[in-house]
């Protein structure tokens, strides 16, 4: 493999090219140790080092570095090495190593955004948040009646009369248009169109 391009990145970092495509990011001393010079070919016992060795543990320390101040779903954590120019089978291998330590598990996240959510937002509002977090439907189902099984959710029809009364919505006095508005509005929320037109025409559930 010859080194095409060194590319500065940073005042102390240096994006490395090879054969023409970028192959990772090192500092300006690891480039003199391991003989990365531009228009130079490197060794493979080099680049398997740097790649299996080398950046295989500075992605795992990476991602113990970021779980330190957030949570991270599986997809969030492995997207933030992604942006960090780690390659797809290095992110994956770190974000596996700290899964073997319990942390990061998609399940607990699910269960404690529910339990953080539920009396906020309605239950398709809140899949949709965590399935854009990077988690299955069938796991967020999972976290569900696992939270279930030692909380109460509340029902959304509670949710809808706090989000009404919060409005000062009074479906007596309400106008055709303002009814139509309102419903729009749940609707965004998350919520059923069923659900939503029982809770307006103040039907127990």
């Amino acid at each position: 493999m010859i080194v095409t391009k060194l590319e500065p990145y940073t005042r102390n970092r240096f994006k490395v090219y090879l054969d023409g495509e970028f192959a990772f990011l090192l500092y300006r001393k690891e480039l003199k140790e391991y003989r990365v010079t531009e228009g130079e070919e490197l060794a493979g016992e080099d680049y398997a080092y740097i790649t299996e060795v080398l950046l295989s543990k500075r992605a795992k320390l990476r991602a113990m570095e970021l779980l330190k101040t957030k949570t991270y779903t599986r997809k969030q954590l492995k997207d933030k090495l992604l942006l960090g120019f780690y390659s797809e089978e290095l992110a994956e291998e770190a974000v596996a190593y700290v899964e073997s330590f319990h942390y990061v598990d998609d399940l607990t996240y699910a269960q404690d955004y529910i339990r953080y959510q539920c009396d906020k937002r309605s239950k398709m509002r809140i899949k949709q948040d965590l399935m854009q977090k990077g988690i299955s439907a069938d796991l967020i189902e999972e976290a569900y009646r696992k939270v279930a099984e030692v909380d109460q959710i509340p029902p959304e029809e509670n949710l809808i009369r706090q989000l009404l009364a919060k409005k000062h919505f009074d479906m007596e006095t309400a106008t055709y248009e303002e009814v139509q508005k309102m419903k729009a509005f749940l609707y965004r929320k998350g919520f059923s169109g069923d659900t939503i037109s029982r809770v307006l025409r103040g039907e127990d559930y």
